[in-house]
């Protein structure tokens, strides 16, 4: 497996990432069997794919709550990508960051990743 450093060398992610789209069970995909699901995730991180791609509008979070319960012990050895949608949290159905941040609370520690333009203000995170 390749690696890129990031952050002046601190962290190391893999030149394959793994998306989770899949995993919210959305219609096109089928739905989701969580348990491999789960799997999956493991396997990549047997595998040395550290990096996982996920974002608050895949099955309004759903993708977020199986990646976090696969990762739950395992938090140190993989690297997040996600994405918060880009409409104001009052606009979200499921709220803005702080599902993201529930979801993955028990397993990888708080993280804010998502900003957005405020109608009448500033940026904000």
């Amino acid at each position: 497996m390749d690696y890129k450093l990031l952050n002046n060398g601190t962290t190391k992610i893999s030149g394959l990432s793994l998306g989770t789209w899949a995993f919210s069970g959305a219609p096109v995909w089928g739905g989701c069997d969580r348990d491999a699901a789960i799997e999956t995730v493991h396997e990549a991180l047997e595998r040395g794919i550290n990096l996982f791609d996920t974002a608050e509008k895949y099955g309004d979070g759903a993708a977020e709550l199986v990646l976090g319960q696969a990762l739950k012990g395992r938090r140190q050895e993989a690297v997040l990508a996600t994405k918060a949608m880009s409409s104001p949290p009052a606009r979200r159905p499921s709220g803005g960051c702080r599902p993201i941040i529930s979801t993955f609370s028990r397993s990888t520690g708080p993280m804010r990743t998502s900003r957005w333009r405020r109608p009448s203000g500033p940026l904000m995170s």
